[in-house]
């Protein structure tokens, strides 16, 4: 994958986590669950960044 397609992946990834939070947030209340998706989001951006900066070198 290039550079530019990584960062667009990133992107939609983030924009996507976004809808789901405000999605969730509007029909759950569950709080065990909001920890668990922000840190598999979390792992999985940085997972990405990681790659970002390998191509980036």
């Amino acid at each position: 994958m290039r550079l530019f397609e990584l960062k667009l992946l990133l992107v939609i990834h983030i924009v996507i986590v976004i809808i789901l939070m405000i999605a969730l947030s509007l029909s759950l209340h569950d709080k065990t669950f909001y920890i668990i998706m922000a840190s598999s989001v979390l792992a999985e951006i940085s997972i990405l960044m990681r790659i970002l900066v390998k191509k980036k070198q």
